[in-house]
């Protein structure tokens, strides 16, 4: 009986092993270059931005991913802001 719960043990770590390992690949392959492009607005649509020329840049899509991971829906001109800042802060 000790037997067989260990073997059900086993085979969840088993699982539990595959399903990090699909994990960490899909993070892995999460800003693959794919070599397509995207169009991404330099004012967000949520802030008031259209979807004209003017307001439109294409990126590569794993960029664009990129962008959004790590400033979320900031515009360009608050990301500046935002590393201004970090900079003044450092330098003091």
């Amino acid at each position: 009986m000790d037997i067989s719960i260990n073997l059900l043990k086993l085979n969840k770590m088993r699982k539990v092993l595959t399903r990090q390992e699909r994990r960490e690949e899909k993070r892995k392959n999460e800003f693959e270059r794919t070599h397509k492009y995207v169009k991404h607005h330099i004012t967000n649509s949520c802030k008031g931005g259209k979807d004209n020329a003017s307001n439109l840049i294409l990126l590569e899509e794993h960029r664009e991913k990129a962008w959004h991971f790590l400033f979320g829906n900031m515009s360009f001109e608050e990301v500046a802001e935002l590393l201004l800042r970090t900079c003044k802060l450092k330098h003091r």
